[in-house]
């Protein structure tokens, strides 16, 4: 568990919001070793009753240089936990981040061509 402090955001298109979370060692921990897939994280929100849930985002890029991590957020018309934070978010915000996680790789073939496919919650982790 970290705390992180949020210290930029912006919109990537009207329904997806990129978020720049920093703390110490944050870069770090979250680089993705060999033979893994991009990171992701879970962060630690409360929903309308105030009880603590986790939603689950893919890391979009790390700066190691500032010590920060970007998460895209996108923003669904029925409002849950990770939607109102992200329209919230503000620099100074700190919240609680729990991870890092990784997707192992299965051993791709040389030479062959792969199609990617998912919606937009999935463009994060295409990404990587």
């Amino acid at each position: 568990m970290t705390l992180a402090t949020v210290v930029g955001t912006s919109w990537v298109t009207p329904c997806v919001r990129r978020i720049a979370f920093a703390a110490p060692g944050l870069a770090a921990a979250f680089r993705c070793p060999v033979g893994a897939l991009g990171p992701y994280l879970k962060l630690v929100l409360a929903d309308r009753d105030g009880r603590e849930v986790r939603r689950t985002y893919s890391v979009r890029a790390l700066d190691p240089v500032r010590d920060e991590l970007h998460v895209d957020v996108v923003l669904h018309e029925a409002e849950g936990p990770g939607s109102r934070f992200a329209r919230s978010a503000r620099p100074g915000h700190v919240v609680e981040i729990e991870g890092p996680g990784h997707l192992p790789v299965c051993a791709a073939c040389p030479g062959r061509t792969y199609c990617l496919a998912g919606d937009h919650t999935a463009l994060p982790a295409i990404a990587h």
